[in-house]
């Protein structure tokens, strides 16, 4: 039975989880991995966590070297990896049952354009209404910067965005969330699940 606590991935946990997940200590850090079972077929409950799991792994292998850096940067001073992270934001977004989704927002890339401004170009799995937070690197979020479903034409469309009236030579910090809600936009969405997603933290100066 596995000593819990906090939420999944994120505090203190060892032993197994419904006999599917593994969670150990690596270098002072939390890590979890499949639990391999000899033989015997997995009870419904482990197919269900086994399927979340492949699921949250195939869209973390979609992450970009910048994508998996943010989620490094989120982690810091957490006993856990960007990996580990990713997996839990990934796990409580889906159902097994595809009711919902973790909706993958990456390729992030922060380009200046002025002393005072840059662009954000950005790629989508679901059009959904994304939050842009931002705050100086190291300190809180204090700016939000909406981005509308209309901005993104398809699934797994790109899109960007300009944030103006910046500090010439700051550093910043940004982080892109999607609340939840339901796939697609307007009135007439293209899916009927319910979609949430959110990035690591990206850091970025102007010039």
């Amino acid at each position: 039975m596995p000593k819990v606590n906090g939420p999944l991935f994120s505090m203190e946990a060892s032993g197994k989880f419904a006999d599917s997940l593994v969670f150990y200590k690596w270098n002072g850090i939390n890590v979890a991995r499949r639990h391999a079972v000899p033989g015997g077929d997995p009870t419904p409950e482990q197919e269900a966590i086994n399927e979340k799991f492949s699921q949250a792994v195939k869209l973390y292998r979609h992450l970009n070297a910048a994508d998996r850096n943010a989620w490094k940067k989120r982690a810091a001073g957490r006993p856990l990896t960007g990996f580990n992270l990713f997996m839990q934001k990934a796990m409580q977004a889906m159902t097994a049952e595809g009711e919902s989704d973790f909706n993958l927002i990456s390729g992030v890339d922060i380009i200046p354009t002025d002393s005072d401004s840059v662009e954000v170009n950005l790629r989508v799995h679901y059009p959904a209404l994304i939050r842009a937070q931002l705050g100086l690197e190291g300190g809180a979020f204090v700016e939000t910067i909406e981005i509308g479903p209309e901005e993104f034409e398809e699934e797994n469309s790109e899109a960007s965005f300009v944030i103006e009236d910046l500090e010439p030579g700051q550093s910043y910090s940004l982080r892109l969330v999607q609340e939840e809600q339901q796939a697609g936009s307007g009135e007439d969405p293209y899916e009927d699940i319910i979609i949430a997603g959110e990035t690591g933290d990206y850091n970025f100066s102007t010039v």
